[in-house]
C-alpha cells in the first residue's frame, strides 16, 4: 500500500509541476486551489502507479502525455489541438529535467538504486519539477509556445500538433535505449547526441514557424491599409455614380443652352481617368489584389504611360481560389514585376504598359505584364542576384521574385522579349 502512495505522491509532484509550467508558459489565470483543478489533479496523478514498472518502458511517458493532454485541455479550456502542442512543452521540459538528472548521477548510483529507492525518486522527481518550473519561466519558450499553439490557422496547428506528437515518441524511444543501457556506454552517447539533434530540430522548425508567422503578420499589416483604399474606391465610385445620375436630372430641367452644354461636359468627362480604371477592376475581388493593382495603375498614370488593362470575366472566382501563402506571394510578385515594368516603360520611346488576368480553366490563373523598354536586355539572366540595366546597388527584386516562385510549387514564373516588349508572366495553379 505504501508503494502505491509513494507514486501516486510522485505522480501528484508532476502534476502540479505540469499545471504550474501550463499556467505560467501561457499566461492562463487558473487557481490551482480550484476543486475542480484539485480533482482533475489526482486523477493525473493516478496514472502513474497504473503504469509505474521498475524497469523503464517507453510506452509510459507517451500514455502520460496523453492523459496530460486531456486533463490539462479540461482545466485551461483551450481546444485539444492546443493542449497536444503545450503538453508536448512540458512533456520535452520533463525530459530536459531527466535527462540532466541521469548525467549528474550517472557515476554516483544506478538506475535500479533510483527506482527502487522510494526517497530518492520523491528527491529527484521534486528535482525534475524544479527544472519545469523554471523551464516554463524563459521567455523565449513561453513566446514560442504561445506562437505555436495560439496564433496559427487550422490547418497549420494540425500540422504542428502531427509533429509534436511524433516528437514525444520517437524521444521516449531514445529514453528506452538510455534507461536500458545505462552507464558511461556508446549506447547512452548515442542516445543523447540522438536528443539533443531532436531538440535541434524542433528549434529550427519552431523558428522556421516564428518566422513565417512574423512575415504573414506583416503581410497582414501591408495588405490592411490596401483594403481600406478598396473601400475608399468604391464608395467613391458609388458617389461618382449618383454625381452623374444627379447631373443627367438636372440637364434635362434646365433650358439655357450653355447650362445645357457645361453638363453635357460633365456628364462626358465626370469620371477622371482614375476612375475609369475601377469599372477595368470591377472582376478583381476585393481583399486586397484591388487596392494593390490600382495604387499600381496610378503609379504608372504619374509617369505619363499608356495603360492597358484587362481582366477576363471569369478570373474572380478563381482568384477566391488561391491559398493564403500562394496569395501573399503573389502580391510580392506583382509589387515588384509592375514597378520594374513602370520604371523600364517611362524611360522607353513607346511608354506603353499592359496587364492581363485571365484564367485558361478554373484552377490556372495567368498573370501577363508586358512593357516598352530601353536598352538592351538578357532575359536569360534577369533573375540573376546583381543583375540589372538600372546602374549600380540595383538588380535583387527579380533574384528575390524567383526565390518566391521556387519555394512555392503552385507557382512558375516565365518571360520573353516580342518586337519591343518584355513581357512577364506569372502561372498559378489552384490544384494543390
Amino acid at each position: 500500500m505504501i508503494q502505491v502512495l509513494i507514486r501516486f505522491l510522485i505522480g501528484f509532484i508532476t502534476a502540479v509541476s505540469g499545471f504550474l509550467f501550463v499556467k505560467e508558459a501561457v499566461n492562463l489565470d487558473e487557481r490551482l486551489s480550484s476543486l475542480k483543478n484539485i480533482i482533475l489533479l489526482i486523477i493525473l496523478s493516478a496514472v502513474t502507479p497504473l503504469i509505474y514498472r521498475i524497469n523503464y518502458q517507453a510506452i509510459n511517458p507517451i500514455i502520460s502525455y496523453f492523459a496530460a493532454v486531456l486533463i490539462y485541455k479540461q482545466i485551461f479550456r483551450y481546444n485539444y489541438y492546443q493542449s497536444i502542442i503545450v503538453s508536448a512543452f512540458l512533456m520535452l521540459s520533463i525530459f530536459i529535467g531527466e535527462l540532466v538528472l541521469s548525467i549528474c548521477c550517472l557515476k554516483l548510483l544506478s538506475l535500479s538504486d533510483v527506482r527502487s529507492d522510494y526517497v530518492m525518486m520523491i528527491g529527484f522527481n521534486l528535482l525534475s519539477a524544479l527544472i519545469v518550473i523554471l523551464l516554463s519561466m524563459n521567455r523565449r519558450i513561453k513566446d514560442t509556445i504561445n506562437k505555436l499553439a495560439f496564433k496559427k490557422k487550422p490547418k497549420k496547428i494540425v500540422q504542428i500538433a502531427l509533429f509534436m506528437i511524433c516528437t514525444i515518441v520517437a524521444i521516449s524511444c531514445l529514453f528506452l535505449i538510455i534507461f536500458n543501457n545505462y552507464g558511461f556506454n556508446l549506447e547512452l552517447i548515442i542516445s543523447i547526441i540522438a536528443i539533443i539533434v531532436f531538440f535541434i530540430l524542433i528549434y529550427v522548425y519552431a523558428k522556421e514557424q516564428l518566422e513565417y508567422n512574423s512575415l504573414k503578420i506583416q503581410m497582414e499589416s501591408l495588405m490592411k491599409p490596401v483594403k481600406q483604399f478598396e473601400d475608399w474606391l468604391e464608395k467613391e465610385s458609388l458617389n461618382r455614380h449618383e454625381y452623374k445620375n444627379n447631373l443627367a436630372v438636372l440637364r434635362s430641367m434646365v433650358t439655357d443652352k450653355k447650362a445645357q452644354k457645361f453638363i453635357d461636359d460633365k456628364l462626358n468627362n465626370t469620371l477622371n481617368i482614375e476612375f475609369e480604371y475601377i469599372s477595368l477592376l470591377k472582376n478583381v475581388p476585393t481583399g486586397g489584389l484591388k487596392g494593390l493593382l490600382f495604387y499600381k495603375i496610378m503609379y504608372a498614370k504619374e509617369d505619363n504611360l499608356n495603360i492597358s488593362f484587362d481582366v477576363s470575366k471569369n478570373v474572380s472566382s478563381t482568384i477566391d481560389k488561391i491559398g493564403d501563402k500562394s496569395f501573399q506571394d503573389l502580391c510580392y510578385l506583382l509589387g515588384i514585376f509592375i514597378d520594374n515594368a513602370i520604371e523600364a516603360a517611362s524611360k522607353s520611346k513607346g511608354k506603353n504598359l499592359l496587364i492581363e488576368i485571365y484564367s485558361t480553366d478554373s484552377n490556372l490563373l495567368n498573370f501577363v505584364i508586358s512593357n516598352n523598354y530601353f536598352g538592351n536586355v538578357d532575359i536569360n539572366k534577369v533573375y540573376t542576384k546583381g543583375y540589372t540595366t538600372k546602374g549600380k546597388g540595383r538588380g535583387n527584386g527579380l533574384y528575390f521574385a524567383k526565390r518566391i516562385s521556387n519555394n512555392n510549387p503552385n507557382i512558375s514564373l516565365s518571360n520573353e522579349i516580342i518586337n519591343d516588349y518584355y513581357i512577364q508572366k506569372i502561372k498559378i495553379n489552384i490544384d494543390n
